[in-house]
C-alpha cells in the first residue's frame, strides 16, 4: 500500500504536505540544475531581497544546498498531480525559545506564476509552522 510520501507511488517525489494544487517536499540534490535556473532568473531574484542580481554558478548553488541550516525548514513546491517542481518555500531562523520564524517563498517556474500555487503553498507552510512548530509569529519581508 502506498502512502502520500512514497516516492514509488505514481512516480512522484517524496512529499510531506499535500494540498489541492501543490505539494511540499524536501529539497533534492538532483534538482540543483532547476534551482540554479530559477535563481538565475532575475525576475525571481529581484523579489528575494538579496543583493543586486548576478549570475549564480552551479558551485554556488551546490554550496547553498549543502549549507542547510539547522534553524530552517526548506521545501520544494510541486504541482499536483504532475509532480513538476514549481519553486521553493522555507521557514528561516526558526527560534523555538522566542517562538518566531521568517517565511520565504518563490515560484521559479515563470509559467506557474499567477495561478494560485504560491497562495496555496503559503497556506500550507503557515499551517505547518503554527501546527507542527508552534511559533507565536511568522514574519514575511518583501522587497
Amino acid at each position: 500500500m502506498a502512502f502520500p510520501g512514497d516516492p514509488e507511488a505514481n512516480g512522484r517525489p517524496v512529499v510531506n504536505i499535500v494540498g489541492d494544487l501543490v505539494a511540499l517536499g524536501p529539497h533534492r540534490r538532483d534538482l540543483l540544475p532547476t534551482y540554479q535556473r530559477w535563481i538565475n532568473d532575475f525576475e525571481v531574484l529581484r523579489t528575494l531581497g538579496l543583493p543586486p542580481p548576478g549570475p549564480t554558478t552551479m558551485e554556488q548553488e551546490t554550496a547553498w544546498y549543502e549549507a542547510q541550516p539547522a534553524d530552517a525548514a526548506r521545501f520544494t513546491i510541486y504541482e499536483v498531480p504532475t509532480w513538476h517542481p514549481l519553486g521553493t518555500t522555507a521557514l528561516h531562523g526558526i527560534d523555538h525559545r522566542n517562538g518566531v520564524a521568517t517565511f520565504g517563498i518563490f515560484i521559479g517556474d515563470a509559467d506557474a506564476r499567477g495561478k494560485g500555487y504560491g497562495t496555496e503553498a503559503t497556506r500550507l507552510m503557515l499551517d505547518y509552522a503554527f501546527t507542527a512548530l508552534g511559533p507565536h509569529s511568522v514574519m514575511l519581508t518583501v522587497s
